[in-house]
């Protein structure tokens, strides 16, 4: 709903002949048309002709989804017992689930690092 509802504003500023610069995402403009009180107006003021961004919006954006991916490494034991790390991407919001990055290569590693000791499933190949 809330994706629709922009679609909608924005289509009402281009038919106010609002140009926005179009150097960024569309993450970067949904961004500011939330902060701006889900309009591309502003609410008392005259609105403007041309809507241009700094790269500062754009640069949370990338740091709000970096911290919800919590990529980070967790210790592991390879098949000779030796222990190193393993790189992680966090795959659940509800308890802090990662999976190996070696899912790129085939091979499925899960990780609960709920615990002391953190708690590894692998499927193995058939």
């Amino acid at each position: 709903m809330s994706l629709w509802k922009y679609l909608r504003a924005r289509k009402r500023a281009e038919e106010k002949d609002i140009i926005m610069h179009p150097a960024f995402s569309i993450l970067t403009y949904y961004k500011w048309y939330k902060r701006n009180f889900e309009s591309f107006f502003p609410t008392d003021d005259a609105y403007p002709n041309y809507i241009g961004f700094d790269f500062t919006i754009q640069g949370e954006i990338i740091i709000d989804a970096n911290k919800k991916n919590d990529r980070h490494f967790i210790f592991h034991y390879n098949n000779d017992n030796i222990l190193g790390y393993l790189p992680v991407i966090k795959t659940e919001t509800y308890a802090p689930i990662y999976t190996s990055e070696e899912i790129f290569n085939g091979l499925l590693r899960m990780c609960i690092e709920k615990y002391v000791c953190p708690i590894w499933i692998t499927l193995k190949k058939p």
